[in-house]
Formats: structure tokens, sequence, C-alpha cells
């Protein structure tokens, strides 16, 4: 199934989603979909990463890609830039305690004019992720010493994306023009 969201901005990005099942191998389905967005065999991909870096895959042409998984899903994104991508299970949640305890105080302001809602605190937190991931700074820095709250900076930018109603999949680049969600099936 393929799910396409024109965007704003100036490049491309597609994202791989795949249900997870017991003995789902993270790597392998990387290199699967590698191999998927290039038309290059699997075998021809390696993951590596030096320590304090963002993974890199090597034996193809340079790709950025960014990983992420929650509850039944697993989903990787590729584009010709930097990028990070968070996927999220809409659980209900304290969101009014956790914002306080990690969000910066311009995102706590925000939440609480849309009443804490889950739906808002979703938005938020996988965007602080994707945005982490795409800075490949990692949560050690502080997740609470930026804010991707309304209005956001223009760079980076961060899109919600359609996908299940369940979960909120965002995708954090300097740039995005458009993105097509390709779902897996396995």
């Amino acid at each position: 199934n393929r799910r396409e969201e024109p965007l704003t901005g100036q490049n491309d990005y597609i994202v791989y989603a795949v249900r997870q099942n017991e003995g789902f191998d993270s790597h392998r389905m990387l290199l699967e979909c590698a191999a998927r967005h290039t038309g290059l065999p699997a075998s021809s991909f390696r993951r590596e990463q030096a320590e304090g870096e963002k993974p890199q895959l090597l034996g193809g042409p340079e790709l950025h890609f960014s990983v992420s998984h929650s509850g039944d899903w697993w989903c990787c994104a590729f584009g010709e830039q930097e990028l990070g991508l968070d996927i999220q299970i809409n659980r209900p949640c304290r969101a009014e305690g956790l914002a306080r305890r990690f969000f910066h105080p311009n995102e706590v302001d925000w939440l609480e004019g849309q009443n804490f809602s889950q739906q808002a605190f979703y938005r938020l937190w996988t965007a602080k992720e994707s945005c982490v991931k795409l800075s490949g700074r990692g949560f050690g820095d502080g997740f609470s010493g930026f804010s991707v709250a309304p209005p956001h900076p223009a760079r980076p930018v961060w899109r919600i994306l359609p996908f299940d109603p369940d979960y909120t999949l965002c995708l954090c680049a300097n740039r995005i023009d458009h993105v097509t969600i390709e779902e897996i099936e396995r």
C-alpha cells in the first residue's frame, strides 16, 4: 500500500512501514528496504556506526536514513539529505507531567493551550525525537533545550505524516518536498 502526501520544500523522502512480528530483525529489514529503494541486492549493503555518530549504510549510493519502531510498527525513511523519523503508539499518558519534566517551556505553554491533549502531546514528542535523530546529538544533550512548538523555526522542518490513526509518525529534515509512505506486507 502506498500513501503519498505532498509537502512543502525541496527534497523527496520515502518511508517504509512494516508490521513487526515475533523474531522481527530490524537490521535485516533495513538492508531489505535499502535494496528496495535502490534496486541493489540487500547483500551489497552494510550498516556501520562510529561512536557518537549517526549510523551509515555503506556499499551502495549515499543514503541517509532513520529508523523508528513502536507497538506493531517498524518504519524506516530514506532521503538524499539528513533526516530523522519517529513513530509512537498513541497510548494514554500523563501528558502534562511528561511535558513539564522533558519539554521546553515554550512547548509546555503551547500544550497548556491545547489542554494537554494526547494528540498534541504526541505531535510534539515525535517532532522532538525526529529532530534529535536528524541532528545526531542524542538525547543526552537535553530534550528540553530546544522547542518544536508552533510556530516552530523555519529549519529544520517537521511534518506529521498520515498513517495508522493509533500512531503518530513524524519526519524531520532541513527541507521536505514530498513524502511517500509504502507499507510492506510480510
